[in-house]
């Protein structure tokens, strides 16, 4: 099902730049199908990590990386595997619902190229965007948005053209708006599942 999703928007892309051809299949061997496969994880990861998105949002409790931290920093904590993008790193004492300010932290990589997350934080947590590559998990403005960002990558190999280009960057940029906007208006009105739970914890 989720190829089958893959395969629905890199169509909504190509339609995006006026290509009359649709693909079956990712893997196939057609230069419409070629030009998708090429962009395609690079734009939904890319997305995913350009803003908090409430459907990708998860918290997780840190685990010591076992590598030394780097000067200025006490800790160095493995990153979660699943981590598009670190948002957020805080202390079992935060109360998210206050939205009170993040701890520092810096990203990098131990010695063997773990990902690691550095900072002072005892006991740490972080609130992160997962890598979702499930495209049915996606909501419709997202997919919407991500059809876009492919259209903007295929359209000069695919078309040559630079109005086109032009017009699906200005479509997406409106999308993107929009997407964020939609995300933004549900998170304010529900907490994720793991905020409420940790705030009627917490009570």
């Amino acid at each position: 099902m989720s190829q089958q999703a893959e395969v629905q928007i890199c169509n909504l892309a190509l339609g995006h730049v006026g290509e009359s051809r649709v693909i079956q299949s990712l893997t196939e061997e057609s230069e419409p199908a070629r030009r998708c496969r090429l962009v395609y994880a690079d734009a939904r990861d890319g997305l995913l990590e350009g803003h908090d998105w409430s459907f990708a949002r998860r918290h997780a409790i840190l685990s010591l990386s076992g590598q030394p931290a780097p000067n200025l920093w006490l800790y160095a904590y493995a990153r979660p595997a699943d981590a598009q993008a670190i948002r957020m790193v805080y202390d079992e004492n935060t109360d998210l619902s206050l939205n009170q300010e993040n701890k520092l932290f810096e990203l990098g990589y131990g010695s063997e190229g773990e990902r690691l997350i550095f900072t002072d934080v005892y006991q740490a947590r972080c609130r992160y965007t997962a890598r979702i590559t499930d495209a049915t998990r996606f909501p419709q403005t997202f997919l919407d948005a991500l059809a876009l960002k492919v259209a903007v990558q295929i359209a000069m190999p695919l078309t040559g053209s630079r109005q086109i280009l032009q017009d699906v960057s200005q479509r997406y940029a409106q999308m993107y708006y929009q997407a964020t906007l939609a995300d933004a208006s549900q998170s304010a009105r529900r907490y994720d599942e793991w905020d409420a739970g940790h705030i009627a914890a917490r009570s």
